[in-house]
């Protein structure tokens, strides 16, 4: 095991619910929201139900406070990515 110091700074948590085909595996879109960005601390499945899988998402940086407009271009990115690969969207 490693030593990570813990940040001073507090974590954002945000829950995106996706629409992907049944095909697509969880872990694979896991992996790739976690590859977006290095501010992206945690990723976990919080639900599934049919074609929907909501994720939980953990973003947190080691030296500030992350803003909404951060979030958001990350959140715009992951979308970008998971459309392209996979076509998944973002449940409405």
């Amino acid at each position: 095991k490693t030593y990570q110091p813990v940040s001073k700074y507090p974590p954002l948590v945000e829950d995106v619910a996706l629409i992907a085909p049944r095909n697509v595996l969880t872990g694979e879109l896991m992996e790739t929201i976690k590859k977006q960005s290095s501010l992206i601390r945690d990723v976990s499945l919080l639900d599934k139900y049919e074609e929907t899988r909501t994720f939980h998402i953990v973003y947190q940086s080691y030296q500030k406070n992350l803003t909404d407009k951060e979030i958001g271009e990350i959140r715009e990115k992951i979308l970008e990515v998971l459309k392209e690969k996979y076509n998944a969207k973002l449940k409405a």
